[in-house]
């Protein structure tokens, strides 16, 4: 039993040692697999380790790659904007074009590389293409880039695309609404297709966004003219006279708009005021010539004389001795109006007008001839000159060629059945050929057009009674004295009427009313006789 026991003993010690050296070989073992797993874990730590610093060096690298580009690009803009503002336009064109090789996407380059191929020879078509490419990549990139659609609109305006460069300039003033040059260049072309109200709003615009830019506020009033709008023209030239007090050239246009709105005295200030100020010649001329022709309309021919000679002595100019010469036809110094007459309308011999006053003047002058060839040559150059029909009908009248004067006449009511003028100058020939009934038919036209006018009444009055028209001519007589109740002519002829239709209470009492009106009537002798027998 007891060696069973310590063979028992012996076999538990050998399974225990056994069992230990198999748990230190596993030990071991796991050991071996801990070392080798740690040695896999620091090489991959290491491999890592190695790869951030390979990244961290080309990220390194690439940023300084980047930082060189962009120092180079921001080296390119700087000169090229430098070249632009010297105006070396071939360089800044050289500078942009290789900042835009570095950064194809670099917008701003081709906005300002457009500007400097557009200013680096304006007329070779080439450079114009290749900047207007540069401005719609530039708009591609930046649909907001004012500048680029800007410069579109100077290209295309140059170009005589008119259409064009006015849709490239709206779609930049969209976007930066207050570019003064950009206004003042729509302005332009808006004037340019007579949009006067669009060019005044533009100019306008333009003004307020540069308050320095009086020619604007110029332009929009000389706009404002044109589309009709004297009262909008006249506040913004007074702005402008206010801003630029020595501008001759606005204070005429001012003048202009003063004149359209019928304040004659204060255009006649502003036209002398650009005659003070303004330095041409040309100007100086116009500026005194219209204030002359503002004092003739208003009657005042000393001052229209004065300020006529005054653009004369400036400058000669047909229009101004044509007016001067009207001046003088005016208070009947036919003399002094025929040199000035005869000048304006040698000058311009196809103009109707001149010959029309030149005529005037030799009739005035009493050279009767003379101013039927001229109020001829006036017809011949305008057949429809009613004036210039009217007057020669009358001179032929006085020079009793009546079968001429009927002819023009009769042409002159054709071409305007409203003329009074016309039918009374025509009943007038019709009455000293005796062709009375045809007179008081004329002279009846006349009165529908002017029912109160003395003369044709009293002209109708005699046709009538020269007819045998008794009981007419006594209408047109009554209505004569009712237009005019102090006519002592009208009186006295109606009392001869009476007289002669043997109703001598009533021309009686015609006879004085005659002597009450006119005591001293040079018939009062016969009159008083008539009333007294």
């Amino acid at each position: 039993a007891e060696r069973q026991a310590e063979a028992q003993r012996q076999a538990e010690a050998e399974r225990q040692a056994e069992a230990e050296r198999q748990a230190e070989a596993e030990r071991q073992a796991e050991a071996q697999r801990q070392a080798e797993a740690e040695r896999q874990a620091e090489a991959e730590r290491q491999a890592e380790a190695e790869r951030q610093a390979e990244a961290q060096r080309q990220a390194e690298a690439e940023r300084q790659a980047e930082e060189a580009k962009s120092e180079r690009i921001a080296m390119l803009m700087h000169e090229g904007r430098n070249q632009l503002a010297a105006q070396q336009y071939a360089e800044a064109a050289e500078s942009f074009d290789r900042a835009i090789e570095e950064d194809p996407n670099l917008q701003e380059a081709y906005t300002l590389g457009a500007r400097a191929w557009w200013e680096k020879d304006r007329d070779n078509p080439q450079n114009r293409a290749t900047a207007l490419n540069k401005t719609r990549k530039a708009a591609e990139l930046n649909p907001k880039d004012a500048h680029a659609y800007g410069i579109q609109g100077e290209i295309y305006e140059y170009e005589g695309k008119v259409d064009e460069a006015i849709k490239a300039y709206e779609t930049s003033l969209s976007l930066a609404p207050n570019n003064a040059r950009y206004l003042m260049s729509l302005g332009v072309l808006y004037y340019r297709q007579k949009q006067f109200a669009k060019a005044a709003a533009a100019f306008t615009s333009a003004w307020d966004a540069d308050p320095k830019m009086a020619k604007a506020g110029y332009n929009a009033g000389v706009a404002y003219l044109n589309a009709g709008m004297s009262h909008q023209a006249e506040e913004i030239l007074t702005r402008v006279v206010a801003a630029d007090p020595q501008n001759g050239t606005v204070h005429i246009a001012l003048g202009s708009a003063l004149e359209r709105n019928g304040k004659t005295a204060q255009a006649i200030e502003s036209y002398k005021n650009g005659y003070n100020c303004s330095a041409a010649v040309s100007q100086k001329a116009d500026a005194a010539a219209k204030a002359g022709v503002l004092y003739f309309n208003e009657g005042n021919y000393a001052d229209a004389e004065i300020w006529l000679n005054n653009s004369l002595i400036v400058a000669k100019e047909p229009k101004t001795e044509h007016n001067l010469a009207r001046v003088y036809v005016e208070q009947g110094r036919a003399a002094e109006a025929l040199p000035y007459a005869r000048a304006a309308a040698d000058t311009e011999l196809q103009n109707a007008v001149y010959a029309f006053t030149l005529a005037q003047a030799f009739e005035a002058a009493g050279e009767t001839e003379s101013a039927v060839s001229s109020y001829q040559k006036a017809v011949e150059l305008n057949p429809g000159y009613l004036d210039a029909m009217v007057n020669l009908g009358a001179l032929y009248d006085r020079l009793q060629r009546y079968a001429e004067a009927e002819s023009i006449l009769k042409t002159a009511v054709a071409e305007d059945e409203s003329n009074f003028e016309a039918w009374n100058n025509l009943g007038n020939v019709y009455y000293h050929q005796k062709k009375n009934d045809a007179a008081v038919d004329a002279y009846g036209k006349a009165r529908a057009l002017r029912p109160d006018d003395t003369t044709v009444i009293y002209q109708t009055a005699l046709a009538c009674f020269d007819a045998g028209r008794i009981a007419d001519a006594e209408k047109a007589f009554l209505d004569l004295i009712e237009a005019d109740p102090q006519n002592a002519e009208a009186y006295n002829d109606l009392g001869n009427l009476y007289f002669q239709a043997g109703e001598i209470d009533k021309a009686k009492d015609c006879y004085r009313k005659v002597l009450e009106i006119n005591p001293r009537h040079p018939n009062r002798s016969r009159i008083e006789q008539r009333i007294y027998q």
